[in-house]
């Protein structure tokens, strides 16, 4: 046997190497229209899980919802989500098992009238969504929507302020990185102390005779 090979009892098993962690705001499940409430429970925290926030986030929650309530009506009364964090982006999927579009995939161009029946769900989830994604198979519809996650806040300590001896004001935005801003270019002056004149010293010694 060679040396340098490990032995059958030394042989690293692949099974018990480090897996990469999942993603913690990720979600992937099945779902009916019972479901559809915890659902959209678990959309929002699994979305703020993965940094969005604010208006973005229920906007982006509502959106979603519309999706899966229309994978329920129109794609055999259930569907699956799949959301995950790509980065910078939020990504999610509602994936149904119905008969797609017969007519074609629709464009929501626009806001139906009163009298159209349905077609809301996509007009409001192409809204409130950075983009909208409908791809059509013979398994059923996917549709795809995206929102842009906002940048992390800096961390740490607030940047430290210094001031040289010329009077300017230095931010340290990153480590080694510095701004530098001024109100007064000059050089401060140095500080003067004003003393008064020693008259007895200076003043012209009397030689005449004194007056009585």
């Amino acid at each position: 046997m060679n040396p340098l090979e490990p032995g059958t009892s030394e042989a690293i098993n692949a099974v018990d190497l480090p897996l990469s962690a999942p993603d913690p705001g990720g979600l992937a499940q099945n779902f009916t229209a019972e479901e559809l409430a915890s659902l959209r429970r678990a959309v929002h925290d699994s979305a703020r899980a993965c940094g969005l926030a604010g208006d973005a986030l229920d906007d982006f929650v509502v959106a979603v919802h519309e999706l899966a309530t229309n994978a329920v009506r129109h794609g055999g009364g259930r569907g699956r989500i799949d959301l995950r964090r790509d980065g910078d982006t939020l990504l999610c999927d509602i994936i149904d098992h119905g008969p797609g579009f017969p007519g074609g995939v629709p464009t929501p161009a626009g806001l139906p009238s009163p009298q159209t029946p349905g077609g809301r769900g996509l007009w409001l989830a192409q809204h409130l969504t950075d983009t909208l994604l409908i791809t059509d198979s013979p398994g059923g519809v996917t549709v795809s929507v995206t929102a842009c996650l906002p940048a992390p806040a800096p961390s740490g300590l607030p940047a430290p302020i210094l001031a040289d001896e010329w009077g300017q004001a230095q931010v340290e935005i990153s480590p080694g990185v510095l701004v530098q801003a001024t109100t007064n270019p000059t050089r401060a002056p140095h500080p003067v102390t004003a003393t008064e004149p020693d008259t007895a010293k200076n003043a012209p010694e009397a030689t005449g005779p004194r007056e009585a």
